[in-house]
């Protein structure tokens, strides 16, 4: 037995090395701890980098929701600011048809105005004009009645006769008795009539 072990240790040292001679425990600890290393530090990479994505979605997220947040803020205060221009705007259209009611009555009671103060002036215009007539006709009836008297005074001083033979007076009565005889009535006229009759048969 003894023979066939060294034979084939024989053997074996005559047959070419095919496998490398196994690593020491010292290296092969080092490179488990290197590899382990490796490992921690791809493990701590990626962890930081997974923690710093996080971190920036979460900065993202809080970035877009206080842009959210601030968007619904202006689109609330927009909401509110359309809100309230709608109200004014309605304010202004009632306003602006009070204004034109009011405009529409105030054209309304100028035109009747209008019309009063035409009324009035035609009133006016009649009214002169009747002043008028009535002024020009007691200075018609202010002239009769001086020309009437003239008459009767004329006629009183014609009945009484002359006084002599030149008298100037008399004939001038005479004269302003001849203009004037339309003045008289019906009976004095008859009577100067009478009268004058009278003058020529005795002048005859």
């Amino acid at each position: 037995m003894s023979q066939a072990n060294a034979t084939q240790r024989t053997e074996q040292s005559s047959a070419p090395e095919t496998f490398q001679s196994p690593m020491p425990d010292s290296k092969r600890t080092a490179l488990l701890r290197y590899m382990i290393i490796m490992f921690a530090v791809a493990f701590v990479l990626v962890l930081m980098s997974m923690v710093l994505q996080v971190r920036s979605s979460n900065s993202t997220i809080t970035e877009l929701h206080q842009s959210s947040t601030s968007a619904l803020t202006k689109a609330k205060q927009l909401q509110d600011s359309n809100r309230d221009l709608q109200d004014q705007n309605r304010d202004l259209q009632k306003q602006l048809e009070a204004a034109d009611t009011s405009l529409t009555n105030t054209q309304a009671e100028l035109t009747a105005a209008e019309e009063e103060l035409t009324e009035t002036q035609e009133l006016l215009n009649t009214a002169t004009a009747q002043l008028q007539n009535a002024w020009k006709s007691n200075e018609t009836l202010t002239a009769e009645k001086e020309n009437i008297k003239t008459a009767y005074t004329a006629l009183a001083r014609v009945l009484m006769g002359p006084n002599a033979e030149q008298d100037t007076e008399y004939a001038q009565a005479l004269e302003t008795l001849e203009r004037n005889k339309q003045y008289l009535d019906p009976t004095m006229a008859t009577l100067y009539e009478q009268w004058c009759g009278k003058q020529v048969n005795t002048e005859q």
